[in-house]
């Protein structure tokens, strides 16, 4: 736990001392990371909503990027068991990764489908998944 705990204390330097703003939502997103890691799921989504909201301002990169985010989100909800909530997340994440990665052996289709799949598997809907 020592090793998460050292992590967050860089990243947390990083988000209060970092001058490159486009760092920040993936100094959030790492954040989020080892709260989701450490099994603090509400402060790990509070990290994933806040780097979501700096990525959609960035109009370059932000769809393609915020996928990552709702993912991660949904995984989230996932352990907490709001399997409705979490398979909108995961289907927000595919929609947008089919838009970028039209092949579906791409990972990141891969792991949305795979996501989706234990949402499915958790509600006993063996068929759907």
């Amino acid at each position: 736990m020592s090793q998460w705990n050292q992590s967050q204390k860089y990243f947390e330097h990083l988000l209060n001392d970092n001058i490159n703003k486009d760092d920040l939502p993936w100094i959030e997103h790492s954040l989020g990371q080892i709260n989701r890691w450490k099994g603090n799921w509400l402060e790990a989504k509070e990290y994933y909503n806040h780097a979501y909201d700096r990525m959609m301002k960035d109009e370059v990169n932000c769809e393609k990027n915020c996928a990552i985010i709702l993912c991660d989100i949904g995984e989230i909800l996932h352990l907490q068991g709001k399997y409705e909530e979490a398979y909108e997340y995961h289907e927000k994440a595919l929609t947008i990764r089919k838009k970028y990665y039209p092949s579906f052996d791409h990972p990141h289709i891969a792991t949305s489908l795979e996501n989706i799949g234990l949402i499915y598997y958790q509600q006993l809907k063996y068929k759907e998944s």
